[in-house]
């Protein structure tokens, strides 16, 4: 539903799905739902019913899931996080919210990111 949106939005920029990103030291930074490399903005989608449950380790999928965000940032990457309610139910709050991150984006100096496909195995 996210590329939808986005698709649907003529003026966004080029939105990457699911590649995965690194630091230039090759450490791995995420594998967000939606990449806008021309301002450095992520968007993410949290599905409470995707993420559900514990990982291998016992800790929350969840808790795991949401506070991924902060590596992004951490990263240097603006980040937009969404919910799957709201983009059924209110998309263009999303898409508000989604223009004004990617203009503050493209006003800064892009953040060194490597963007890498997703291998398909």
């Amino acid at each position: 539903m996210l590329r939808q949106h986005v698709d649907a939005a003529s003026d966004l920029p080029e939105m990457l799905s699911n590649v995965r990103l690194f630091t230039l030291d090759g450490a791995l930074v995420g594998t967000p739902d939606g990449y806008f490399p021309s301002a450095g903005v992520v968007a993410q989608v949290h599905s409470r019913a995707h993420h559900q449950g514990t990982d291998a380790q016992g800790g929350s999928k969840w808790a795991s899931t949401v506070e991924k965000d902060s590596d992004y940032a951490a990263a240097g990457l603006f980040v937009v996080g969404v919910a799957p309610w709201t983009l059924h139910q209110r998309p263009g709050v999303f898409l508000r919210r989604l223009r004004e991150t990617i203009r503050q984006g493209t006003q800064r100096p892009l953040p060194p990111i490597d963007v890498r496909p997703r291998p398909t195995n």
